[in-house]
């Protein structure tokens, strides 16, 4: 089937194999695999910010996502930071030097990877209800979007 949207190039709309092909469920909080993604939030603290520790100032931060081995998802939550952040020694960041250090903000998500690994393996979901089609397609990226460095 195809679509043709207004300011669309064509979509071709295929058929996904999960739909058919249900995997068994499992325990929403248990891996079968022993394997969590996590995703985390750190920022950059600037060592002699006065405003370092204010909830209003504004800072530094990445969203990373990472991959844990553990016993459970409580296991998991427990080895983020030192995952993640195991030194916090400062060190001299940023074009000025700015004695600073990376800090750890908290988790952001954290889920269950049901499948062993192999290629075409589920690592994340995200549940969309209520979507038209159209909103689903204006969060499409093209490869054009998602390229950020030359291929070599």
């Amino acid at each position: 089937m195809t679509l043709h949207l207004r300011r669309q190039p064509p979509i071709t709309i295929w058929p996904c194999r999960f739909i058919e092909e249900r995997p068994e469920m499992h325990d929403a909080n248990q891996s079968p695999t022993g394997w969590y993604m996590a995703s985390y939030i750190i920022r950059f603290i600037e060592i002699s910010d006065p405003l370092r520790d204010d909830p209003e100032a504004l800072c530094y931060a990445w969203e990373n996502t990472i991959l844990v081995k553990a016993e459970s998802l409580s296991h998991a939550f427990s080895r983020i930071p030192a995952l993640v952040c195991p030194d916090s020694t400062p060190y001299k960041g940023g074009s000025e030097g700015v004695d600073g250090k990376w800090g750890f903000v908290g988790v952001t998500e954290l889920l269950p990877i049901y499948e062993e690994f192999q290629d075409g393996s589920e690592l994340w979901y995200r549940e969309h209800e209520n979507h038209s089609l159209k909103a689903l397609l204006g969060m499409v990226k093209s490869f054009e979007d998602l390229h950020r460095r030359p291929e070599t």
